[in-house]
């Protein structure tokens, strides 16, 4: 991976969340308002709406006040706030002061409840990590007026056998049966379509039948046939709609609530593009961390806290290791350096999440995996690393077996350009990669623009984790044109 000196540009795609918390929040506040307006000359029933808030961001710089304002302005309208620190809860027991003060002030309003985000990763996420995560979360009930109301299970699958109903099924009674989750202790799913009735649960409170933009909603009548063999209380289901064009007129807005509010009671509609995916952004100050006089730098310490409010954003720091044959010395201290971002208290939100390791070795020996072995424990027992502390291994190809027992959290298996990576001599030495999907990083460069959808979707299926652009040259140095499609197409 090329060194850089600018900071990266994510932080300009998730800027614009709060002003877009508060369209979202007027635009069904306006219809929530008209309804009440019509019912009053006695023309319509009125269809309650609950709007559905994913407070996917940290709460500094009142970046939740829009959500303060619009409970406290509409009293009779309904809130519920998905609280995510850290794609789920941040490690135990508490989360930050910054999130134990926004949630409390969050549970004094009496039309606002609050409910925790889990990830089940379709079904994927064994019971235990689930649980663990639940635990986390009723924990919070014993700090006061810190305890959520509900769990909003996200990444539920849309079918599956009878053992996929157990697994839903139980996953809903650990939220029943928390003590620490206050009442209702309402439970949500989220597979972000109309899941096969053969898998739904009677515990389940509220399913999200339709997740995606704006240009791929459906049409009532075809959604009201989708749902047809579900329960048709319409307060069981929820919609989270994106991508809604920043030209929308507020009268398209309200006649597109209007229509979503006949199927479902939770609604959240955004012009923001893709507030469910994850990114993790490698961080490159100066091939590393940087140090004086050119450490801090304006810009670094200016935009890092700002990526690092947004609960799908993990920084990860970038760390040379010369194929391990740089000094492991040298290597340390650079992680340290990272470590000791967090500790700057001149600079609160500057940190990082984890390190990514670039030219690592694909061949094993003893001194090499002890080498790599050693280099990611540090980074797991430094205190300054963040979150979960996520280790990337970059070998840019596939490697030896015995370098993954352990091994790394992720590692990137393949940095190469699109016409290489399409060969069948590429693929059939990708094909030994040990590791599974979950661990396993693509970057892929010089993408045709004309098969960037097509070939990022089928990627998807491969690795968990990728970076694929049309550029072909400088290639972290900007994002190119292909971006936003390439984006688009991971929330196909």
């Amino acid at each position: 991976m090329r060194h850089h000196q600018k900071p990266t540009a994510f932080w300009k795609k998730n800027k614009r969340f709060r002003p877009l918390l508060v369209v979202s929040i007027c635009a069904i506040l306006a219809v929530t308002t008209v309804t009440t307006a019509w019912l009053i000359r006695g023309h319509i029933r009125q269809l309650p709406i609950t709007i559905l808030v994913p407070l996917y961001m940290s709460p500094e710089a009142d970046a939740w006040d829009p959500l303060y304002e619009a409970a406290l302005a509409h009293g009779q309208v309904q809130f519920t706030a998905i609280v995510n620190p850290h794609v789920g809860p941040e490690p135990p027991p508490l989360p930050t002061k910054d999130y134990i003060e926004a949630i409390q002030k969050l549970n004094v309003l009496p039309n606002i409840q609050t409910v925790g985000y889990v990830d089940t990763v379709f079904g994927r996420k064994s019971h235990l990590p689930i649980l663990r995560e639940m635990e986390m979360y009723a924990g919070w009930g014993n700090e006061t007026g810190l305890g959520v109301h509900g769990i909003f299970f996200d990444h539920t699958p849309s079918n599956g056998s009878m053992d996929t109903r157990k697994y839903l099924e139980t996953i809903d009674a650990s939220v029943k049966n928390a003590t620490g989750i206050m009442e209702p202790r309402i439970v949500f799913h989220n597979p972000g379509t109309v899941p096969d009735v053969n898998i739904t649960s009677q515990s389940t409170d509220v399913t999200i039948v339709f997740e995606g933009t704006f240009q791929d909603r459906t049409s009532l009548s075809v959604m009201r046939t989708r749902m047809s063999s579900l329960p048709s209380t319409r307060s069981k289901y929820g919609y989270l709609i994106h991508s809604v064009p920043e030209d929308t007129k507020r009268v398209d807005l309200r006649f597109l609530v209007n229509d979503v509010k006949k199927v479902a009671q939770y609604i959240f509609v955004t012009d923001l593009t893709r507030p469910d995916l994850e990114f993790v952004v490698i961080v490159n100050p100066n091939s590393g961390p940087g140090s004086h006089p050119w450490w801090p730098n304006a810009d670094y310490v200016r935009e890092i806290p700002r990526l690092n409010a947004y609960a799908n954003v993990r920084t990860i720091g970038y760390v040379r290791t010369g194929y391990c044959k740089r000094p492991i010395e040298d290597v340390y201290q650079d992680i340290a350096t990272y470590a000791g971002w967090s500790k700057n208290e001149a600079s609160p939100g500057l940190w990082v999440d984890g390190i990514f390791f670039d030219e690592t070795t694909n061949v094993y020996s003893a001194k090499a995996k002890a080498y790599l072995d050693g280099i990611t424990e540090y980074v797991k027992q430094s205190e300054g690393i963040r979150g979960d502390k996520t280790v990337i291994h970059n070998p840019g190809t596939a490697v030896d077996a015995r370098l993954a027992a352990p091994g790394p959290d992720i590692t990137t298996v393949a940095e190469v350009a699109h016409s290489v990576f399409r060969t069948p001599e590429y693929q059939e030495w990708l094909s030994t990669s040990c590791y599974e999907r979950s661990r396993t990083s693509y970057i892929v460069h010089g993408v045709p623009a004309v098969d960037m959808s097509d070939f990022t979707h089928e990627l998807r299926q491969r690795a968990a984790y990728l970076f694929v652009t049309s550029l072909g040259e400088n290639y972290y140095s900007s994002f190119g044109s292909c971006w936003p499609g390439f984006v688009e197409s991971l929330g196909r």
